[in-house]
């Protein structure tokens, strides 16, 4: 039909955040306990909100008494 033009493309492109992790403790009866994230994608550690640096694995054993949390990422997604 002549009387119509045709419309642009359009793209789209979506982002799944990441599951929110659970923290899982090991080896509590020592002097070093391991946390464990459930997450397998990128983590960052705090201890009592704040960030622990170069805090990125799946684990994290520390000795310290603190509040810790974990945040995952997944491209960029937190």
């Amino acid at each position: 039909n002549d009387t119509f033009l045709p419309a642009d493309d359009v793209v789209l492109t979506f982002w799944v955040n990441p599951a929110k992790p659970v923290i899982m403790a090991t080896d509590l009866d020592t002097e070093e306990p391991v946390l464990v994230s459930s997450s397998d994608d990128e983590n960052q550690w705090f201890k009592d909100d704040i960030l622990i640096e170069n805090a990125n694995e799946k684990t994290l054993t520390t000795s310290d008494v603190g509040t810790y949390t974990v945040v995952a990422t997944a491209d960029g997604c937190v």
